[in-house]
């Protein structure tokens, strides 16, 4: 994207983004766009060097490092991370990349009642609501990223399946066009369907974006069996809740959405106007770029399969005088294989 193309969507994220943290990530978006960002020297290593893939007993980490005033942190090498989880018993790092990882990405639509309408039925809204997600969506994955593989999923009363794995991004842009939003909302099912099938993605960084206001009447399952799923998974989950309500107003379903996203080592948003859905998946896109993938191999413990709660620290590199404050974001735990 062109720096004065960027620069002009940045002008009104005051009125887009309500976090001041979020604010702070769109900036550095804008510089680093104008430095080069989505160059071909960056994009050649997606998919180039492959890391190994998970064993039964490996437990994988994807990492996000940012500073206090939100930039994300990059080209930290392996020594500057370390693992230890609740038992007080640091892990070696089996494998470590700093690379820009291919992606098995999934898209999870809410396409209820709930989360199409305000007000009752306004059509006007609903239209608004799609134009600005397929905008986002079109912004959201480069074309140049050859080596990632997408599925788009929705759910209502029940999850459904509307594009399957594919590596062409244009039929997920094709069929978020024709969605329509009506029925019960099954959430907790049909981000239980996504989770599993984003976690037989080829590719060794599996991510989740889910598009809900965050209730749900219908579901068979419960909210905590779908954070037990969160949890054992590798799943990293980016949650979005359309500026359709007060979130206040939304009471537990915006907070079930928060929570998705920080156990997997993710991020919640919630922008003011529908304007700033396009400005979230650029957010999105530019983490995703900036991450770290790594993993531990713990000890196996006999008759186990209890939760491990995980603490991801860094440390600057030595020799350096000044130690900046490090905000680390990873999944929280795993279960013991």
């Amino acid at each position: 994207m062109a720096c004065a193309g960027l620069a002009s969507s940045i002008i009104t994220l005051k009125t887009l983004i309500t976090r001041p943290a979020d604010r702070v990530v769109l900036l550095t978006l804008m510089v680093v766009a104008c430095a080069g960002f989505g160059t071909q020297s960056r994009v050649k290593s997606v998919g180039e060097k492959t890391s190994p893939q998970n064993d039964s007993n490996s437990v994988s980490f994807i990492v996000t490092v940012t500073d206090k005033a939100g930039a994300y942190v990059t080209k930290l090498d392996k020594s500057a991370f370390s693992v230890s989880d609740n038992r007080n018993l640091r892990h070696e790092i089996t494998y470590f990349s700093d690379e820009e990882q291919a992606l098995s990405l999934g898209i999870v639509l809410d396409i209820s009642s709930s989360a199409g309408l305000v007000d009752g039925q306004n059509n006007k809204l609903e239209r608004e609501l799609k134009a600005e997600l397929v905008k986002g969506l079109t912004e959201f994955i480069s074309p140049t990223q050859k080596n990632n593989e997408y599925f788009l999923a929705a759910f209502a009363g029940r999850s459904k399946v509307l594009v399957d794995w594919t590596s062409d991004w244009s039929p997920v842009l094709d069929a978020s066009r024709k969605i329509e939003y009506d029925g019960p909302t099954a959430l907790y099912d049909g981000c239980r369907d996504a989770i599993k099938k984003v976690s037989t993605g080829t590719n060794s960084k599996h991510v989740l974006v889910i598009v809900s206001d965050g209730l749900d009447n219908r579901s068979q399952s419960s909210f905590n069996e779908l954070l037990d799923l969160v949890r054992s998974s590798d799943v990293l989950i980016y949650s979005i809740v359309p500026p359709f309500k007060d979130l206040t107003s939304l009471g537990e379903g915006s907070d079930q959405m928060q929570k998705l996203a920080s156990v997997s080592g993710g991020k919640f948003f919630s922008p003011a106007t529908l304007a700033g859905i396009p400005v979230v998946f650029r957010i999105i896109t530019t983490e995703l770029k900036d991450q770290y993938l790594l993993r531990i191999k713990p000890t196996p413990q006999r008759g186990e399969n209890k939760w491990h709660g995980i603490k991801v620290r860094v440390s600057f590199p030595a020799g350096v005088p000044k130690r900046p404050e490090f905000i680390v974001r990873s999944r929280t735990g795993y279960f013991a294989p």
